[in-house]
Formats: C-alpha cells, sequence, structure tokens
C-alpha cells in the first residue's frame, strides 16, 4: 500500500468513526426519549388519560428494541472493522 493509499484509508476510517459516533449519540437520544415516554404511561394514574398514553408507550417500545439492534449493529461493524469491542 503506497503512503496516499494508506493516508486515504485513515481520512476515510476517521470519517466513518465520526459518523458511527454521530449515529450512536442520535440513537441514544431518541432512545431516552421512548424511555420518558414509557414512564410517563407507567407514571399515569388517570384511566382515561392512560388509555390514550398507551399506544404511545407501545410504539416507544417498539422503537427502544429497534434502536437497541441498530446500537448493536454499530457495536459489530466497530469490532469487524476496526478491532474496536466493548
Amino acid at each position: 500500500m503506497t503512503p496516499f493509499e494508506r493516508q486515504t484509508e485513515g481520512v476515510t476510517n476517521q470519517q466513518i468513526m465520526l459518523r458511527i459516533g454521530e449515529a450512536t449519540q442520535e440513537l441514544i437520544q431518541k432512545s431516552h426519549e421512548c424511555q420518558l415516554m414509557v414512564q410517563d404511561y407507567r407514571n399515569c394514574l388517570d384511566p382515561e388519560e392512560r388509555e390514550v398514553l398507551r399506544p404511545v408507550a407501545a410504539e416507544a417500545l417498539g422503537e427502544r428494541r429497534t434502536i437497541n439492534k441498530q446500537l448493536q449493529a454499530l457495536a459489530d461493524l466497530l469490532e469487524t472493522q476496526f478491532g474496536i469491542s466493548a
């Protein structure tokens, strides 16, 4: 591999790592928001309001599951491509 190719690969890897970091932060923020929605549902004492919040809470739980899978995929990518594991 030539020095130019090594440099190009290094820059590309930096960009990939930056994007993975940004995606991870976004996913964690979304997961936190979903968690707050579920907590609102669980803390709700009014039966009518609770009934309104039920589908929102169910959707939030589903979204959290999806987010967890996406975070796992990012972790797998880091491990396979860069040898980084937690």
